[in-house]
């Protein structure tokens, strides 16, 4: 199984390594980070904390974890990463990582120069990154794996299950193994078996992040000339979905004038095709990077990434992305935590977690298709009180979940201390 595993990492790895190669004398320089060549050094004696993450999801997860260890704890702290817009996110962060740097490739040659390199103290995986390559180099090395915050979805366990004798040994072999659910604990058991030390924590999305101030102030003065206006935010898109959102939106502008939209693509490489969509609908709309947009223009465009948790404070309902699409979702507490009303599609299958949540303080509403948001939006719209209840119930939420990334802190620590 282990040959079937790296036979399949080499069919990607040797033309994308080829292709880093390539690319390097025409601006791409970080590129050959991913083969484990010309990393950043740390500027310490003190060996690191490594943790790994993905996309912007992870990335921001992993932030609020490295903001808080750095308080916490003397050792550097470095992010490895495996997409463009998760590492701009890293840099643009307002507590940086001490290096931000793309992870190897899973292949041996890339992850030992890396570890070679980086010789960590420690390596947390977050979320749903399992490397295996990495985990069985650093078992060999004796450098401890711990996941965080740990999620698997029915998706991912039927990829595991189908790889479990080359799995199931490497995850038991890891010192801890933070769920953020039973149902995530239960699939990862079933692929590791009863000895691996699976242990139910919660999800780090549930603590509360509060933007920054400055960020927030800047973000204020844009909107000003939407002071009085009912602003749509929906973060996170992906393909398929903003066609649904323009249509709802242009239904409810018809009887809701002063209803704004802000749509915030997951990938801002799309930001060309949904301006494309907005000009098929004839809605007026601006870039951010733009400037503040004019009262009577419909649509904001986020093409930035790292204001999305500030733009949440500033809305009145929110749509998170990825569930309309069959992509499984993206972080539906956020904009909550904010004290957004939550509007999500049916595919939230990645976050089962947040969707717990959301039902269980009364903060999410399942649609499906432009009617049912446009009776959704209508329907949270009519009450009056309905900021100052989604307000409360989101002090509620923060409230609940507040211990969950103080105990994530607290294990990485005793991991440190027992090395």
């Amino acid at each position: 199984m282990k040959f079937l595993y790296v036979c399949l990492t080499c069919c990607y790895v040797a033309p994308a390594s080829l292709l880093a190669l390539l690319l390097r004398p025409f601006g791409r320089k970080h590129d050959v980070e991913r083969l484990g060549l010309s990393l950043p050094h740390v500027s310490s004696s003190e060996r690191p904390i490594w943790l790994v993450a993905s996309s912007v999801g992870e990335v921001t997860i992993a932030l609020k974890v490295i903001e808080r260890l750095k308080r916490a704890v003397d050792s550097p702290v470095i992010l490895s990463v495996t997409t463009p817009t998760g590492r701009t996110r890293a840099l643009q962060a307002q507590v940086r990582p001490d290096v931000v740097f793309f992870h190897p490739f899973d292949s041996a040659g890339n992850v030992n120069r890396a570890l070679t390199h980086f010789n960590p103290t420690l390596i947390v995986l977050v979320e749903t990154e399992l490397w295996p390559v990495l985990m069985e180099q650093s078992f060999e090395r004796s450098i401890p794996v711990a996941q965080i915050s740990g999620r698997m979805s029915e998706r991912s366990f039927r990829r595991y299950r189908a790889l479990r004798p080359y799995f199931a040994p490497l995850i038991r072999r890891c010192t801890l193994l933070l769920m953020q659910g039973a149902d995530d604990a239960k699939r990862l058991r079933e692929i590791a078996g009863e000895l691996a030390p699976i242990e139910i924590i919660g999800s780090i999305k549930e603590d509360y992040l509060p933007p920054d101030e400055s960020l927030l102030n800047q973000l204020k003065n844009t909107l000003s000339a939407w002071g009085n206006k009912v602003v749509f935010t929906c973060g996170s898109t992906r393909s398929g979905e903003e066609e649904v959102l323009c249509d709802s939106f242009i239904r409810l502008k018809n009887s809701i004038p002063d209803l704004r939209l802000i749509i915030a693509p997951r990938h801002l490489e799309r930001v060309d095709e949904v301006e494309q969509i907005l000009r098929s609908r004839g809605l007026s709309y601006q870039l951010l990077s733009k400037g503040p947009p004019p009262t009577d223009v419909e649509v904001l465009l986020l093409d930035s990434i790292g204001k999305l948790n500030a733009v949440y404070h500033l809305s009145h309902i929110a749509f998170v992305g990825g569930t309309l699409a069959p992509i499984g979702g993206h972080n539906l507490l956020e904009p909550a935590l904010a004290g957004c009303p939550v509007l999500y599609g049916t595919h939230y299958f990645g976050q089962l977690r947040g969707h717990e949540l959301l039902s269980r303080f009364e903060m999410g509403f399942e649609i499906s298709d432009p009617e049912t948001i446009e009776k959704t939006v209508r329907q949270i719209l009519s009450q009056k009180t309905s900021r100052e209840d989604f307000s409360a119930r989101a002090l509620q939420l923060r409230q609940s979940s507040s211990h969950i990334l103080d105990e994530y802190i607290d294990r990485i620590r005793s991991l440190i201390n027992n090395d």
